[in-house]
């Protein structure tokens, strides 16, 4: 039973991160299409957004297997431990550009 639960909590992470991004991605981007004069963008909220959808799609496709191949222990760290760290903050951070790159076309600096 604990291993639906596991992919139900990631099914909820994904919809968390799809609203996420439904605000702090898209309804950015509409703004700039539609000419507001003054966008704020969020760089927390579109990482955060991006980070929720990934991880949650882990938990909803391997359950709680995602627990042993994202453990992390702080004092040591293993090279797979690294390569998944950057990995997802590359994701995030390829999103935060995407949008300033998409705002930017749009004529915004």
């Amino acid at each position: 039973m604990e291993y639906k639960n596991k992919r139900i909590g990631g099914l909820v992470t994904v919809v968390v991160g799809a609203v996420l991004g439904k605000i702090f991605i898209v309804d950015v981007l509409e703004s700039g299409r539609q000419g507001q004069a003054q966008i704020t963008v969020h760089r927390t909220g579109i990482v955060a957004s991006i980070l929720c959808v990934l991880l949650g799609l882990l938990y909803v496709l391997f359950g709680d297997k995602v627990e042993n191949m994202l453990k992390f222990d702080a004092h040591n760290l293993s090279f797979k431990n690294v390569v998944v760290l950057l990995a997802l903050a590359g994701v995030g951070l390829a999103a935060y550009v995407w949008v300033n790159m998409q705002l930017s076309g749009l004529g915004y600096k």
